[in-house]
């Protein structure tokens, strides 16, 4: 079977989509014609974009649909504790039935890392960091051990560009 994904990317291109229903509605249709993955994107703080939580976007697609797998595309590590991470991973992941894929990035948007109160420029340490601690908690949870390696990917930024 071949397999065919695509991105929701949450700026505003289309004035037909205007809230989470309107993109979960259009991932129910894409599900329908045998896309077989969607990746969601996340900004806080980027004005043009919907989707601050590809976490709760992904709980709400995942509560609507049965075959398509939701790739949280990507978490920006710096954004989060990570123990609570995971926790909320673990839910996500018995709600996919097996249909999760997780992505990580340091994280793009500067306005983003001010909003948060931390050193954009000091993104990729803390990334590095966080990759660490979420890799070691992981393997203490008995829900998240057991996915496949494939099921999780990274977007490193390189060379890291800047926006704001």
């Amino acid at each position: 079977m071949k397999k065919i994904g695509l991105f929701v990317i949450p700026i505003k291109f289309n004035n037909k989509i205007n809230t989470y229903n309107d993109y979960i509605d259009f991932l129910v249709e894409a599900e329908k014609n045998n896309y077989t993955h969607v990746y969601i994107g996340e900004h806080l703080t980027d004005k043009r974009e919907d989707i601050q939580s590809s976490m709760i976007f992904a709980a709400a697609l995942l509560s609507r649909t049965k075959k398509i797998n939701a790739c949280l595309s990507v978490l920006p590590l710096p954004h989060y504790d990570i123990k609570l991470l995971v926790k909320q991973l673990e839910d996500l992941e018995k709600m996919s039935n097996g249909r999760l894929n997780i992505g990580f990035s340091q994280g793009a948007l500067k306005s983003d890392a001010e909003f948060l109160g931390f050193d954009h420029s000091r993104r990729n340490e803390i990334f590095k960091v966080k990759l660490n601690q979420f890799f070691q908690l992981i393997e203490e949870s008995p829900i998240l051990k057991k996915l496949p390696k494939e099921s999780f990917f990274s977007i490193l930024l390189s060379p890291l560009p800047v926006r704001s």
